[in-house]
C-alpha cells in the first residue's frame, strides 16, 4: 500500500497545495516535539532545588526522554504501517501531553522522570509517521526539498528549546515550561487532523 502510494506520488510533476499544507503541519509538529525535548537543560538547576533531586535523579531527568524516544522510534515506524500515520501522530502527541502534565505537577523525582519518559515515548512513536507523510505526499523531484524542510524544523526546534526555557524561567517558574507546552501540543493535534483530512484516500489516487 505504502509502495503504491509512493509510486503514484512520484509520477506527479509538482506537489499540490495539499502536500505543502501537510509539510507545514508535519514541520510544525516536529518543531514543537524537538523544542520540548531540549527545554529541560536551563530549567534543571531550579527543578533540582525545588524537587530536591540527587545526582542520579538529575541524570535520569535528562536521559529518560532520550532512552524512551529511541526505544519508541522503532516501534512507532511499524505501528504507523499497521494503524495509519495520522493515528500514530495524534496518539503520540496525546501521550506526549500526558507526560507534560506529569512533569508540570511533579512533586518529586520519580514523577518528573516518569513524565519525561512518557514524553519521549509519545514523540518516538509519532516521529516516523510525520516523515512518512512528507515522503508520500511529494513527487520524487521535490521530495528532497520537503524532507530538508522537515529536518530543518527538527533542528530549529532543538535550538528554540533552551531559549524558550530560559525566557520562561525569567518571567515565570519552571512548571510553566511544561504548562505552556500543553496548548501548543493541542494545536499540533488540531493542525495535523485538519491538514491530513482525506490524506489516505487522496494519496492512494496519486493526487498528492
Amino acid at each position: 500500500m505504502a509502495g503504491d502510494s509512493a509510486a503514484a506520488t512520484a509520477a506527479g510533476p509538482k506537489a499540490s497545495k495539499a502536500a505543502w499544507a501537510l509539510l507545514a503541519a508535519m514541520g510544525f509538529g516536529a518543531l514543537i516535539a524537538q523544542m520540548f525535548s531540549t527545554v529541560i537543560g536551563p530549567a534543571l538547576p531550579t527543578i533540582k532545588e525545588d524537587l530536591a533531586l540527587g545526582l542520579s535523579a538529575q541524570t535520569w531527568t535528562i536521559t529518560a526522554y532520550s532512552l524512551a524516544f529511541g526505544a519508541a522510534l522503532v516501534a512507532g515506524g511499524r505501528m504507523g504501517d499497521l494503524v495509519g500515520e495520522v493515528k500514530m501522530i495524534v496518539t503520540g502527541f496525546v501521550i506526549f501531553a500526558g507526560g507534560l502534565l506529569m512533569s508540570a505537577i511533579a512533586v518529586g523525582g520519580p514523577l518528573m522522570i516518569s513524565g519525561r519518559a512518557i514524553q519521549g515515548i509519545g514523540i518516538g512513536i509519532s516521529a516516523p509517521a510525520t516523515l512518512s507523510i512528507v515522503v508520500n505526499s511529494f513527487p520524487l523531484k521535490q521530495r528532497g526539498l520537503a524532507v530538508g524542510v522537515w529536518g530543518f524544523a527538527h533542528g530549529f526546534g532543538l535550538l528554540l528549546g533552551p531559549l524558550f526555557a530560559a525566557w520562561m524561567m525569567d518571567i515565570a517558574t519552571w512548571r510553566w515550561v511544561f504548562w505552556v507546552a500543553l496548548p501548543l501540543t493541542a494545536l499540533v493535534i488540531a493542525i495535523t487532523i485538519a491538514a491530513t483530512r482525506g490524506y489516505t484516500s487522496v494519496i492512494s489516487k496519486g493526487k498528492y
